[in-house]
């Protein structure tokens, strides 16, 4: 009698042991994403207009992810870096100049986020981002909120972070003998996409 309840606790146990695998199989369906293209922008004010500087050169990126698109999942690495000598604010070259003095390129020749902490997202799309900011030299940690979309075989993380120039030690530029002072308040963007 002993030795057929020990057989019978011992194929139950089995049993859930299995159930268990089967369970995370279905419920985990990581895919491998590849990089396929990053926009990296600043939006900003003047007193005389509203610019954008676009930051063409972007690297340090993870070349793959692992993602989970039916539901809750991690990404544990992100990073990106920009070189301020390629920035480019669509007015020429006087612009462009005061942006990479403004931002001590001499010195500090990149822009670069570096996540800290392991981002968890959800089904509906949303994800906290918690990282280190670099620019002009200074350091500072920062939360940034990321959108993601799927269409088909593609996923896309988008986000916008409201920040101050002063912030980062970095004096808003002037223009006209002072009569054109940029804003303090800035918006970096960026838009990283994957493909299956």
């Amino acid at each position: 009698m002993r030795k057929t309840d020990y057989t019978f606790n011992f194929k139950f146990l089995w049993l859930l042991v299995t159930l268990f695998i089967m369970s995370n199989n279905l419920t985990s369906q990581e895919v491998a994403y590849s990089f396929s293209a990053a926009e990296v922008s600043i939006d900003g004010a003047s007193t005389l207009h509203a610019w954008k500087v676009e930051a063409p050169d972007v690297s340090g990126y993870p070349e793959a992810i692992n993602f989970d698109a039916t539901g809750e999942g991690t990404i544990e690495e992100f990073g990106f870096q920009v070189d301020v000598a390629t920035m480019d604010g669509g007015r020429g070259s006087s612009m462009n100049n005061k942006i990479y003095k403004a931002l001590k390129s001499d010195a500090h020749p990149q822009v670069s986020y570096t996540q800290d902490e392991v981002a968890t997202y959800a089904s509906d799309g949303t994800m906290t981002s918690i990282g280190t900011l670099e620019m002009a030299g200074v350091s500072k940690r920062v939360s940034v909120d990321v959108v993601t979309t799927i269409e088909g075989d593609k996923i896309t993380f988008t986000a916008s972070y409201p920040m101050k120039l002063t912030d980062f030690d970095i004096e808003p530029p002037s223009a006209m003998f002072g009569q054109i002072v940029t804003k303090d308040d800035i918006v970096v963007n960026f838009q990283f996409v994957y493909q299956k």
